[in-house]
């Protein structure tokens, strides 16, 4: 394995943890917002999923 890739793999694992620990899985607990998806956004806008 390349070092870009060793990067990106770290990259991708930090922040599949940091997703994990924040609450957004597959159903993400969302503090200032709504659940679209497996990501969190504004109350105001629409999901388009």
């Amino acid at each position: 394995m390349t070092h870009a890739l060793r990067v990106l793999s770290s990259l991708g694992l930090i922040l599949a943890l940091a997703l994990t620990l924040g609450g957004c899985g597959k159903d993400p607990q969302c503090k200032k917002g709504k659940p679209c998806g497996d990501t969190c956004i504004d109350k105001d806008k629409d999901c388009h999923q």
